[in-house]
């Protein structure tokens, strides 16, 4: 599936953004829900790819790294 990124630029010093659209389905398909959304993402320099997986460590959190 290609898919193009949204772009924002930055505003008053802050990072600019780049973001994707990732359809339901396949949220709902990971266990991904609206109380549940903490998820692992990986960058593979050498693959060129970003890897997003659902985390399943009970009461990890992105605050938690």
């Amino acid at each position: 599936m290609k898919k193009r990124l949204s772009y924002r630029k930055a505003k008053y010093k802050t990072a600019e953004q780049y973001g994707i659209s990732i359809n339901k389905k396949m949220i709902e398909d990971m266990g991904i829900t609206e109380n549940n959304r903490e998820v692992d993402i990986h960058y593979d320099k050498s693959k060129n790819q970003i890897i997003i997986k659902k985390d399943v460590q009970e009461g990890w959190t992105a605050r938690n790294t």
